[in-house]
């Protein structure tokens, strides 16, 4: 009976510690910087886009979208992305007026994030960021890679500290009986 307290003890510090020590895969990579910044009133348009991310994002992964006030997209090309850095080229120079810029990316953990922010081109007042479309940032998709991982591990270790027991009371009642 020690024996069984010790391996059940012994499972669920295992799992504690296998929970208490994955707090980081909850963490995710985020948008750390980006030319304009959110709620940025510009004299004039810029020519580019560039979004910073807190580590590098998969390459192919990046869609970034800049519209103006009647949805009309203003990314001429592709998003390059270099390292942690996402650039994307508009059309021409914007004119005056207010543009949303929305992106999303697969982040160096394996997961989509994505989010959106507000700037003005021409005078006017700064543009609140709550007002827009804000900065956002969510985690869409299916079930997370890095939780089921852990998800898998844990049910894993118990199951492991379930079938050790039973196979300990089986094989010490076969020594008794026979």
């Amino acid at each position: 009976m020690i024996i069984t307290r010790r391996v059940i003890a012994a499972g669920i510090a295992l799992g504690l510690a296998v929970s208490l020590t994955s707090t980081s895969a909850g963490a995710h990579d985020a948008l750390t910087d980006s030319s304009p910044r959110s709620g940025d009133v510009l004299a004039s348009g810029p020519s580019e886009i560039t979004l910073t991310f807190s580590d590098r994002v998969f390459e192919d992964s990046a869609v970034v979208a800049v519209s103006d006030s009647e949805s009309r997209d203003w990314v001429f090309g592709s998003p390059a992305v270099d390292d942690a850095t996402v650039t994307v080229q508009l059309e021409r120079e914007l004119p005056d007026g207010e543009y949303d810029v929305l992106w999303r990316v697969v982040s160096s953990d394996s997961h989509p994030i994505s989010g959106a922010f507000t700037f003005r081109v021409g005078d006017g007042d700064t543009v609140d960021p709550a007002s827009g479309a804000g900065d956002t940032e969510s985690l869409t998709g299916p079930a997370q890679p890095a939780a089921v991982v852990l998800w898998t591990v844990v049910i894993a270790a118990l199951a492991a500290v379930v079938a050790a027991v039973f196979l300990w009371r089986w094989v010490t009642s076969r020594r008794r009986n026979g």
